[in-house]
């Protein structure tokens, strides 16, 4: 990690436009993504601006205390720490979402897992609808917007993440009805009351695939959202078994998936599975429909 000297930045009058070409500067030297577009997101963060009203002020100075809380982000970005985490939200299918070291940051796949959900046809007006594993609560709410006749129930293990999801609800439809629970598993839900879908995004990465995650990822990213620690498919194990408690006859199971899992889930829930790709080609949406 290369060291930047941010001394200037602090105690010389420096525009917006210089800031961002220092920030970018300092990024690139220690190999980050996208260097002027991060400087350019925590710029804009600080500021309280869009991208756009930050390329039309350019040219103006900043103050001490923004200074400051640039410098401190950039740090944090520096040494590892997701952008999302550093501004506390994400945009996920338009939408800006609080998110924070609680939840997991919403990925693009999980957009086309809520997009292929969108698009069934089979589905009631009033459907009951379970987002198991909900986290930042990003699938509930986007289904609840798109979907407004349709009863969504969300849960997740994580008491604290579900708070994020609820801040997430305040902010971005709070006229909606999304139930939230905090619930470890599907075997306590009332028998009486079935899902016509149940969505999920579990924790699908196996503990060897985690161990060469990125550290960026494995530092701030909360570990029991992204794996269960044996081999990626305790969960989806857990759902199969219990969608005959939970699941009506005929109903859609829609969960995300890894893109080397495809066999071991026909083993898991057989050849009625269905299996789509995403945007590169790689299976990471599986759909499974429930016989009585």
């Amino acid at each position: 990690m290369a060291e930047p000297d941010f001394n200037e930045l602090l105690h010389k009058n420096i525009s917006i436009k210089d800031c961002l070409a220092f920030l970018t500067y300092c990024f690139n030297e220690n190999n980050i993504d996208n260097p002027r577009l991060e400087a350019e997101i925590i710029v804009s963060h600080i500021k309280g601006f869009s991208r756009e009203k930050l390329f039309l002020n350019d040219a103006l100075i900043l103050d001490k205390k923004d200074k400051i809380n640039i410098v401190s982000s950039a740090m944090k970005k520096i040494e590892g720490m997701p952008t999302a985490y550093i501004t506390g939200k994400k945009e996920f299918y338009s939408l800006p979402f609080i998110v924070t070291p609680d939840v997991l940051i919403p990925r693009p796949e999980t957009e086309e897992l809520v997009q292929y959900a969108l698009s069934i046809k089979k589905l009631p007006d009033n459907a009951n609808v379970l987002d198991f594993g909900t986290g930042s609560g990003v699938i509930a709410i986007i289904l609840a917007i798109k979907k407004s006749g349709w009863n969504i129930t969300a849960s997740d293990k994580s008491a604290k993440a579900i708070e994020v999801a609820k801040i997430n609800q305040t902010h971005l439809c709070p006229d909606s009805k999304i139930v939230w629970a905090v619930r470890d598993g599907l075997d306590i839900w009332n028998p009486e009351h079935k899902f016509d879908m149940i969505i999920s995004n579990p924790p699908y990465i196996s503990k060897k695939e985690y161990e060469s995650l990125p550290l960026s990822i494995k530092r701030y990213e909360p570990k029991y959202a992204l794996t269960d620690d044996i081999d990626g498919l305790t969960y989806y194990r857990h759902i199969h078994a219990s969608l005959r408690d939970i699941l009506k006859p005929d109903g859609l199971l829609i969960c995300e998936i890894g893109e080397k899992q495809v066999e071991p889930l026909l083993y898991i829930f057989g050849n009625d599975a269905e299996f789509i790709n995403d945007i590169s080609g790689k299976p990471r949406i599986m759909v499974y429909s429930h016989k009585p």
